[in-house]
Parts: C-alpha cells; sequence; structure tokens
C-alpha cells in the first residue's frame, strides 16, 4: 500500500502543538511557568505595597488581576512561540522538510520517501500511533514522529483502510500501536 501527500509548514506546526499540549512534561512545565508567573507577580504587589506602605483594596486587586491574566495568557504566547518558531526552522531548512511524500507500506517495514527524504522504518519501532483533527503521528521514537495528513485520504473510509492496515502490520512486527 502506498499513498503520496503533501506536507507543509502547517503540518509540522500541527504537530509540535499536539506534543506539546499532551506530553505530560510539556503540560508539567507549562503549568509551572504560570504558577510561578502568578506567584512573582503577587509577590512583587505585596512588595510594592510594604515599600510605599499602602496596601489598599485597588492595589490588591490590581495584582491578583495581573496574576490571573499572565496564568491565562502564557499558554497563547507559548503556543504563539512554538509555532514562530517551527516556522524559522523550516525558513533556515530552505524548506526542504516540505513538499510531496510518499508513505509506502512494505512487508516488515515501512518506507517514507520524497522532499529530500528516504528513510526506512521496521514495524516494530512504531511507539504509538496517535490521531488529531487532522493528522496520523506514527512515533518511530520518543520525541519523532511521521506526520500523515488525513488530506492523504480520499474519505474517512479510506483513512479508516490505512490505520487498520498499518496497525495490523505493527502489531504483526511486535510494535506498539497505543492511542
Amino acid at each position: 500500500m502506498e499513498i503520496t501527500y503533501d506536507i507543509t509548514a502547517e503540518d509540522y506546526i500541527a504537530f509540535n502543538l499536539d506534543y506539546m499540549r499532551n506530553n505530560r512534561t510539556s503540560k508539567r512545565n507549562i503549568l509551572k511557568a504560570r504558577l510561578q508567573g502568578a506567584v512573582l507577580i503577587l509577590a512583587a504587589g505585596g512588595i510594592c505595597g510594604y515599600l510605599l506602605n499602602a496596601y489598599s483594596p485597588v492595589l490588591i486587586a490590581i495584582f491578583v488581576a495581573a496574576a490571573v491574566l499572565y496564568a491565562l495568557m502564557i499558554p497563547r504566547t507559548i503556543t504563539k512561540k512554538v509555532t514562530n518558531n517551527v516556522r524559522k526552522t523550516l525558513q533556515q531548512s530552505g524548506s526542504i522538510a516540505c513538499g510531496q511524500k510518499s508513505l509506502v507500506l512494505e512487508d516488515g517495514r515501512f518506507r517514507l520517501k520524497g522532499a529530500g527524504e528516504d528513510s526506512l522504518y521496521d514495524y516494530a519501532k512504531v511507539q504509538k500511533v496517535v490521531e488529531d483533527a487532522a493528522h496520523f503521528y506514527i512515533y518511530t521514537g520518543q520525541m519523532e514522529a511521521l506526520i500523515v495528513p488525513f488530506t492523504a485520504f480520499a474519505d474517512a473510509a479510506a483513512r479508516a483502510a490505512f490505520l487498520a492496515d498499518f496497525k495490523a502490520r505493527v502489531q504483526a512486527a511486535g510494535g506498539a500501536v497505543q492511542e
């Protein structure tokens, strides 16, 4: 079985954002950033109130509002930073990663070729297959995945057939297909 599709910068961005939102370490780091920033803002408010000897409900409200705003906005800021970093990385690489690719399911292994790449992977090395709203991510390492956009398939039935065939091959080879 062979599927051919185009990989764009948006596909790489979607993968990185999905990883950021679902990886346990990334989620923990974002939570720590939210909490640490809010605590620092509240501490600064306390210090200002102490130094000015002017604790007031208005001053407290301002610093509490700033801390809440920070905690709410930091995930958006991180998302924007990830998006910009992926775009910059792809631009610096000359967009060799983007373009038309083919994923070929062979006996015992699968091949990704096109857009400056020709790589072979053993089915047994697959760690998991993750699906988001528009892609399959075939993880061949902890942070390495092949991106297969749903645009590669004619319809939902073709997509389901591909996934079932791929998972059967991975299980037969002793790989993992947890989602």
